[in-house]
């Protein structure tokens, strides 16, 4: 199990800001990319966290609900 840990902290993951694999931890849930140079908070050992995954698909999906209901709802109106 540690070296699972191990291996996952210390592999490079894609950054979501510029696409390349070079999202490096730095310290612990400190993550930055050394190709855009952005740090983010992420997950202690892995750039993204399992929950927080589920969570920002939530969120989508929650906003595109939203849109979609004000999209009908405004033509309705009409």
């Amino acid at each position: 199990m540690v070296k699972k840990i191990e291996i996952s902290q210390h592999s490079k993951y894609t950054c979501s800001f510029c696409g390349k694999t070079k999202m490096k931890r730095r310290a612990v849930g400190i993550w930055h990319c050394g190709s855009c140079r952005k740090t983010v908070a992420g997950g202690a050992w892995t750039y993204k966290y399992v929950y927080s995954l589920k969570m920002s698909c939530s969120i989508h999906n929650c906003f595109v609900n939203f849109w979609m209901l004000r999209l009908k709802s405004a033509a309705n109106v009409q």
